[in-house]
C-alpha cells in the first residue's frame, strides 16, 4: 500500500489552539494522518484521547486520525466501542484505534483498575469492542465484564470497525498484535534496532496464524528534532529534549531506556539519541527517515513533534520544515 505520513501534534487542553494549527498545517502540507497519545500522570498529554479526536475532527480536512496509543485497561470497552463508532462517523471512516496496556501504576490506581492481568483484561475488551462493531447484540459473561443485550445504535462506517493496532514490546504484546490485532504499533522510545528485531518476531507470529504480514499495516513512530542547520538541531536536542527525555524515561526506569544506564547522568545528547532520536537539518532527517522506511518496509511513518521539553511554538517550526522540505523529498524517494 502507498506510504502514509503522520504527525503527533501539540497535546493537552491548554494547547488546543496550537494542536488545531498543527492539524491545519499537516493537511495543508499533504500529510496523511494525525495521532493522539494518552497519559494521565505526566504531561502534556491528552488524558482523554477520544475527546481530543472529537475536538480535532472538524479541522482534519482529508487527514485520518488515530490513537498512539489509548491505554485500554483504563477504559470501559462498551464506551470505547460506542465512542469509536461515533468518531469513525465524524471522521468519515478514517479512524484507527491504537491500543496499549499502559505501564504507570499511578494511572491504574487513579482509575481503580488493578495492574495485574491487564493483558487478559485487554484481550476481553478487544473481543467486546470487535463484536459490538460487527453489529452483534452481545450477551457476554467474561472474567472482567458481564453484558446482556448490549448493542450499538450507531455503527462505525468502516466494515467491522476501525483497524486496531496494538502496542507493547514484550512477547505477549507482540503475540496479541499478531493474533487479535490488525498491526503492531511500536512506540517511539525504543531504538530502531529493537524495533527491527521485534518486527521479525511479530512477522513470524503473523505467519503462524496463516496470514501474510506484508498484507498488514506496518507503522513506525520516530522522534525527530529538525532545524535549519544540524548544529541548531543538536542545540535544541541538548537544551530541551535531552533533559526532559532523561527525566521522563531514564529516571523513571522506562523498560526500554532506564535499563541502559548505570546511574550516571548522560551529558552527551548523542549517547541517548543514538538509534532512537533523529536529529539534524532537513537533509539529514530525510536521509535517516528514508533509511528507516527502506529497512523496515514500513507503510505508515509517524513523526512525533510532541517531544519531551519541546514547546508548541518549536513544534510549529519543525512542522513547517517537515512539510516544506522533508515530506516532499521522502515522497520523491518513495515514488516508483
Amino acid at each position: 500500500m502507498p506510504l502514509k505520513f503522520g504527525v503527533i501534534p501539540a497535546h493537552g487542553p491548554a494547547h488546543l489552539a496550537e494542536a488545531i494549527e498543527h492539524v491545519r498545517l499537516a493537511d495543508e502540507y499533504g500529510f496523511d494522518a494525525i495521532w493522539i497519545e494518552e497519559h494521565h500522570d505526566v504531561g502534556p498529554y491528552w488524558p482523554t484521547p477520544l475527546l481530543a479526536i472529537a475536538a480535532l475532527a472538524p479541522h482534519l480536512g482529508s487527514l485520518a486520525i488515530g490513537t498512539a496509543i489509548l491505554v485500554l485497561p483504563l477504559h470501559d470497552p462498551v464506551h470505547v466501542a460506542e465512542q469509536g463508532a461515533i468518531l469513525d462517523s465524524l471522521t468519515g471512516g478514517r479512524l484507527v484505534l491504537g491500543l496499549g496496556l499502559g505501564d504507570s501504576a499511578e494511572e491504574f490506581a487513579a482509575f481503580r483498575v488493578p495492574t495485574e492481568r491487564r493483558g487478559t483484561r485487554a484481550e476481553e475488551q478487544i473481543s467486546i469492542i470487535r463484536a459490538l462493531w460487527r453489529g452483534e447484540t452481545l450477551d457476554h459473561q467474561g472474567r472482567f465484564y458481564e453484558l446482556q443485550g448490549v448493542r450499538l445504535k450507531t455503527p462505525p462506517i468502516q466494515a467491522g470497525g476501525p483497524p486496531i493496532w496494538i502496542g507493547g514490546w514484550g512477547p505477549r504484546q507482540l503475540h496479541r498484535a499478531a493474533t487479535i490485532g490488525d498491526a503492531w504499533f511500536p512506540g517511539p522510545v525504543g531504538t530502531f534496532t529493537e524495533i527491527v528485531e521485534r518486527y521479525a518476531v511479530y512477522d513470524e507470529q503473523v505467519r503462524e496464524t496463516g496470514a501474510n504480514p506484508e498484507a498488514r499495516a506496518r507503522p513506525l513512530i520516530r522522534d525527530v528534532v529538525v532545524a535549519p542547520t544540524e548544529d541548531r538541531a543538536w542545540q535544541i536536542a541538548s537544551q530541551t529534549v535531552l533533559p526532559s527525555y532523561y527525566e521522563t524515561y531514564v529516571e523513571s526506569e522506562h523498560v526500554l531506556v532506564g535499563r541502559e544506564t548505570s546511574g550516571a547522568r548522560i551529558t552527551d545528547p548523542r549517547e541517548l539519541a543514538a538509534d532512537r532520536l533523529i536529529v539534524g537539518d532537513p537533509t539529514v532527517v530525510t536521509n535517516e527517515l528514508a533509511r528507516c522506511i527502506r529497512t523496515l518496509a514500513c507503510d505508515h511513518l509517524v513523526i512525533r513533534l510532541k517531544l519531551p521539553g519541546v514547546v508548541p511554538a518549536r513544534m510549529t517550526e519543525m512542522l513547517h520544515l517537515l512539510g516544506r522540505e522533508v515530506l516532499p523529498a521522502l515522497r520523491q524517494t518513495e515514488a516508483p
